[in-house]
């Protein structure tokens, strides 16, 4: 029976720190003053997304929009 609550409590703790990852957008025809949430609101340029690198955290992830180029 612990061992049910260890794989229990293992999946929780997993699961929350999964829940807490955030996503950020860039594109090309996005805005540096948008907050880079959405799809609907992407940062656009890398100069950006490189300030926000400080306050990222493990299991954030960064989608770039296909077919874009970043200079």
């Amino acid at each position: 029976m612990a061992f049910k609550k260890k794989i229990l409590t293992f999946f929780l703790i997993l699961n929350s720190v999964l829940a807490s990852a955030t996503d950020y957008y860039v594109s090309s025809t996005g805005n540096d003053f948008s907050n880079g949430l959405s799809e609907s609101t992407p940062w656009k340029t890398i100069s950006k997304l490189n300030s926000a690198l400080s306050g990222m955290k493990p299991g954030d992830r960064i989608f770039f929009r296909r077919g874009d180029v970043f200079y």
